[in-house]
């Protein structure tokens, strides 16, 4: 699983600064994997970074003048970072190859 650093061409600038490269899954038993992988990475990113937020809910956090979580993730299983999220992913990633 690669972190790519986030610029002005990826959805979530501004907001985080990185993400994952998404889940590529063929076959059904990829796919069981990949999204059982991926439920258990929200859930580790629940516990050691507090809720995060689907990355299309960050905009209405904004405008509503709440504080927009240091993790979200897309449709993609994508998964966007910023700070002490961003170690707390690095460190553990590994977990999810």
């Amino acid at each position: 699983m690669k972190v790519i650093k986030l610029d002005r061409r990826y959805s979530g600038y501004g907001t985080w600064t990185h993400r994952t490269n998404g889940g590529h899954w063929y076959g059904e038993d990829a796919r069981a994997q990949g999204l059982v992988a991926f439920y258990d990475m929200r859930c580790y990113m629940t516990q050691m970074n507090g809720v995060g937020c689907f990355i299309h809910e960050a905009w209405a956090l904004k405008k509503a003048g709440r504080a927009v979580p240091e993790w979200a993730w897309d449709i993609d299983g994508n998964v966007f970072f910023r700070e002490s999220a961003l170690v707390n992913f690095t460190l553990a990633k590994e977990r999810w190859l």
